[in-house]
């Protein structure tokens, strides 16, 4: 049995969200959106999708100078958003996961069907770590600081998590495997998304003890450790935090992120519900509640294609994505009085799929 589902679900066709939030060494933000990257630069510029042809991208990261984006036919990367490379080493291959160091910003880990590799050149070269068992099926990474990593994967079709040389045995029957992240204490979390629409939230001690802390109706869209609390958000549900590593969980709020992030002394999230903004702030600690959000600017802010000539796909497409978002595509065309159509047509077959038929029974990242 087959059962997948797209991480970076690009698409056209209505109101654009934010997926996720990436920057790089300088600190320019990246928004990887429903509608394709879009670049902060000055101005907020935007790439399509469409570049990346038939490979459906699954994930996207940032190291220091480079924005790689993985699918399901090989591993792109670019300095600029604009020029493209396909890395020699994975042509045709179907990626599962991506993952940043915590120790180094050039240190990248890959999952793919053989198996678990690392990078230390920012993707120049990538080695391929043993398997952890001869029959084992990697799909999810979790790395750690000091050179550790918990992986996701299968062993004789049971869902297994190793780590060190250990191993535990997860009991989930049936859905995805994904690697979320790790707290302060060493504790690994990963989630297990169903194909009937629940979801489910597990945490691995240092001991390597799995034991389940949530288990919701709805999928979880995002989720964030910091110090010792929990941040989780749950579709058509809420946000909800724990103090105690969940064990116990107070609902806060009834808002919906696809993504939370740590980072300048500000918790980063991705609202959704076909919000405006691209990303929402807050300086309100993951532990105190209500929250102060501050919004980002708008998908409106977004002033044009990033890559001119050197995507004419992108170009051609501005004038449809550019009424999604909410920008007036005739605005720089009004002094000169000229009449530009609006192209009617949507963006790629592949725009809208959320699930598609690439994930084994059982895998990761939603």
């Amino acid at each position: 049995m087959l059962f997948l589902w797209v991480t970076a679900a690009f698409g056209h066709g209505g109101p654009p969200n934010t997926e996720d939030l990436l920057w790089d060494d300088s600190g320019s933000m990246l928004v990887v959106s429903t509608h394709g990257l879009i670049y902060e630069d000055g101005d907020w510029d935007w790439v399509c999708e469409e570049l990346f042809g038939e490979s459906l991208p699954t994930d996207v990261v940032r190291t220091t100078n480079t924005t790689w984006v993985a699918g399901t036919d090989g591993l792109a990367h670019s300095n600029d958003g604009c020029t493209w490379t396909w890395h020699p080493q994975f042509d045709g291959v179907l990626i599962w996961d991506l993952a940043i160091d915590p120790d180094s910003g050039n240190r990248m880990w890959l999952v793919s069907d053989e198996g678990l590799w690392r990078s230390d050149n920012e993707g120049e070269t990538f080695t391929l770590s043993p398997l952890p068992a001869p029959e084992a099926w990697l799909r999810s990474v979790v790395p750690m600081p000091d050179d550790q990593r918990m992986v996701f994967g299968f062993l004789d079709g049971q869902a297994m998590a190793w780590q060190a040389g250990r191993s535990t045995p997860l009991d989930v029957r049936s859905g995805q495997l994904r690697g979320l992240g790790a707290d302060e204490s060493g504790n690994v979390y990963g989630r297990f998304p169903r194909p009937g629409g629940t979801d489910e939230l597990l945490r691995i001690d240092p001991d390597m003890n799995a034991v389940s802390i949530l288990e919701t109706e709805h999928r979880i869209t995002a989720f964030l450790a910091k110090g010792d609390g929990l941040m989780v958000s749950v579709q058509n549900e809420g946000t909800h935090v724990s103090d105690d590593h969940g064990n116990t969980w107070v609902w806060e709020a009834e808002d919906v992120y696809a993504c939370l992030i740590d980072k300048d002394d500000y918790i980063w999230a991705c609202p959704r519900e076909e919000s405006e903004h691209m990303w929402v702030r807050t300086e309100t600690p993951l532990l105190e509640s209500p929250k102060q959000w501050e919004n980002g600017p708008r998908f409106s802010d977004v002033s044009g294609t990033r890559c001119g000539d050197e995507w004419p796909v992108c170009e051609d497409l501005w004038p449809t994505v550019a009424l999604e978002l909410g920008v007036d595509p005739l605005a720089e065309f009004q002094e000169e009085d000229a009449v530009v159509e609006p192209k009617t047509g949507g963006c790629g077959s592949k725009a809208a799929l959320v699930f598609f038929p690439w994930w084994l029974l059982g895998r990761r990242r939603a």
